[in-house]
């Protein structure tokens, strides 16, 4: 076996095959589940192994014979990792610690069981997760989005094995320094937090018309003169849509409301050419384009089919983009304001209106519906199927859009874009140290498992010495036999949740 990285003289370099029981778990058996006479037992799935931790907030059941409980019950210090997923799951995972009695596992998560007083759990579930990472990525299989490994091929995996007190002292040092860290994380994700909260009581306050003072010009006014525009640059006959109502919002005095549609000349559905990096065709915004509000221009995808005129869905200065569908509710009705004119088209599930020149600010239009009750109500519209969220143009062009006097808005647009300048610098600070922390625990983990975190001690038992009582020990328990309630090989898209 080639070592992966040097170690100290007393450690060695074993495989996990060596030093642990490895398992799959059991496949879900239709057909036993309608059996009543069968035990219900708690059942762990890849979506449950997390990396470093256990996500325990919901678990399923399944019903298996007794004998499968008996071979698969999880046991205190049994240290589970996931055989497949995308590159990220792939071989996370953490120590059980017996949270739930009588709980088994997936066939796609593997359970290492250690002999006792040898090896601790969660020196391996460390080392695991982070320093074993590359080791995964260059021997999984892949199949379109997925990955895997083999049990045969997990039990090939390298581990450093220091003497066992060696280790009790790197597992107490990594922890409390670990632990500052997370604490550190945590503050961070607080802060994050409350500036998401502080931005959410700013829009709401822009759009309830109390964030600066009264406006002096008429709205009314200046919004019928956008509107008298509209049929100068739409080729549509059709009067505009009447707006629909937003629950819970009180239209300030002196403010009027309109629909979407009356402050567009025109709106529409992008292109569904199919699309790849570095293809012929015209470039093509995608969703993750759109961010912050934003159009970013990093990774573009083109057209694939050069030939295919996509001219007409270019994209202006002061168009709105909005996100249509999407697995996540989240992102659904999220919008970009494109700051440029750009020989760039956009894909079919983006909606983009094109506003009237010299009308209503689409910047004003942006804050609109990033504030929390317009938020609310694209995200109760999003209809559901096949797992994705959707929202069409007929809804976005009833969206109420509210119009102070052009005086109050350009205020409230200057106020809210300063705000914005403060949280972008205060976002990247917070990424700053994010990405600190990142490289002190990649550091801390990188000295812990190459010996250099805490200080040999020459009268602890050497890591060969170790091994061989490992495998005293393992020889000498009955060899597990696979009875018909162990698991069999199934792809990962029947069971893998």
């Amino acid at each position: 076996m080639t070592a992966p990285f040097p170690i100290p003289a007393a450690w060695v370099w074993t495989t996990l095959g060596e030093i642990a029981e490895v398992v799959g778990g059991v496949t879900k058996d239709t057909k036993k589940q309608s059996d009543p006479a069968l035990p219900e037992v708690p059942y762990l799935r890849v979506a449950n192994v997390q990396r470093g931790y256990l996500d325990l907030g919901e678990i399923t059941k399944i019903r298996v014979p007794e004998s499968t409980l008996a071979k698969l019950r999880l046991l205190p210090g049994d240290v589970l990792l996931n055989e497949g997923g995308d590159r990220d799951k792939l071989g996370r995972g953490w120590v059980w610690e017996d949270q739930i009695s009588d709980c088994i596992h997936q066939n796609h998560v593997f359970r290492a069981r250690l002999p006792e007083d040898t090896i601790l759990p969660r020196f391996l579930a460390y080392y695991i997760n982070d320093l074993a990472r590359q080791w995964f990525d260059q021997h999984a299989a892949q199949s379109v989005n997925l990955a895997s490994i083999s049990l045969s091929t997990i039990k090939q995996l390298p581990v450093p094995l220091p003497p066992l007190d060696e280790q009790r002292r790197i597992v107490a040092t990594l922890e409390d320094h670990l632990s500052r860290a997370s604490l550190g994380d945590q503050n961070l994700r607080q802060v994050r937090l409350r500036s998401s909260a502080l931005r959410r009581s700013l829009l709401d306050a822009a759009v309830s018309g109390r964030l600066v003072p009264r406006g002096s010009s008429n709205a009314k006014e200046w919004l019928s003169g956008v509107v008298s525009m509209r049929l100068a640059f739409s080729k549509r006959n059709k009067p505009p849509v009447l707006p629909t109502s937003i629950p819970g919002y009180e239209l300030p005095n002196g403010w009027t409301m309109t629909s979407l549609d009356a402050i567009a000349s025109n709106f529409g559905y992008g292109t569904s050419t199919r699309c790849d990096f570095g293809a012929a065709g015209d470039p093509v915004l995608r969703i993750p384009n759109i961010q912050r509000g934003e159009i970013i221009l990093d990774n573009l995808k083109n057209a694939v089919d050069s030939s295919i005129d996509l001219s007409s869905l270019h994209v202006d200065h002061g168009d709105v983009l909005f996100i249509r569908t999407n697995g996540s509710r989240d992102l659904i009705g999220r919008a970009g304001v494109v700051r440029k004119s750009l020989q760039i088209a956009y894909a079919s599930y983006l909606i983009r209106f094109r506003l009237i020149p010299n009308g209503i600010p689409a910047d004003w239009v942006l804050l609109v519906v990033s504030s929390p009750l317009w938020r609310a109500y694209l995200e109760n519209q999003a209809s559901s199927s096949a797992g994705q969220y959707n929202l069409n143009s007929r809804i976005l062009a009833q969206l109420p859009v509210p119009v102070p006097p052009p005086d109050q808005i350009s205020l409230i647009l200057s106020q809210v874009d300063g705000y914005e300048d403060i949280q972008r610098a205060f976002d990247s600070e917070c990424t700053d140290g994010e990405k600190r922390s990142k490289l002190l625990r990649k550091s801390l983990l990188t000295e812990a498992f190459s010996g250099r975190l805490v200080s040999q001690d020459p009268g602890d038992e050497p890591g060969l010495m170790l091994l061989e009582r490992i495998r005293a020990e393992l020889a000498a328990q009955p060899r597990a036999r696979r009875g018909r309630g162990m698991a069999r090989h199934v792809s990962q898209e029947e069971t893998l949740l």
